[in-house]
């Protein structure tokens, strides 16, 4: 009797932790849940400036990802988007896919979360011309504001820089 309690302990504590989510108390992505906007501007090398403005929404969804979806103006074209974040808990580290109206195939970026200065740094190569795409997204101390900081560089030159500043519209769900 002794040994079936002992197993069922063990099991329950076992599906405990597999259910647990990593989105739901972690230090950045429990804040922005929600609705944000966001607006800024990109620099590209030669000299023309892309204004953008956004719309998203963050949350935890059904299989346990935290997603971000929302359209957004990139100067004059209106685009869709959507951020799939999940845990893996095999490497204990973060994973993100980006996807976008305009874009045929999905962008994996490898991506690192650090909670003490609040960031997620998100990197992936693009296309086949050796181009470079790096994000690092910082929210603020007290999860009002977040500065995204992007950069597409191919063959160590810059092509395309800028920021995006993102602010909740609603409190975290």
């Amino acid at each position: 009797m002794k040994r079936i309690v002992m197993a069922l302990f063990f099991l329950a504590i076992t599906i405990s932790n597999s259910e647990a989510n990593p989105f739901k108390d972690h230090p950045v992505f429990s804040r922005l849940t929600g609705k944000w906007e966001a607006e800024g501007e990109f620099n590209a090398a030669d000299g023309t400036v892309i204004k953008i403005t956004e719309k998203w929404s963050g949350k935890i969804d059904d299989d346990g990802a935290f997603v971000v979806t929302g359209e957004r103006l990139f100067n004059e074209e209106q685009q869709e988007f959507s951020w799939r974040f999940i845990y893996n808990v095999t490497t204990e580290l973060f994973e993100c896919e980006y996807t976008q109206s305009t874009m045929e195939e999905p962008i994996r970026l490898d991506t690192t979360v650090t909670n003490t200065d609040r960031k997620i740094s998100m990197r992936a190569q693009i296309g086949d011309g050796g181009a470079e795409l790096t994000i690092v997204k910082t929210l603020s101390e007290d999860g009002k504001s977040m500065e995204s900081e992007v950069q597409m560089a191919a063959n160590g030159q810059v092509g395309l820089s800028g920021k995006i500043t993102h602010k909740p519209t609603t409190e975290a769900e």
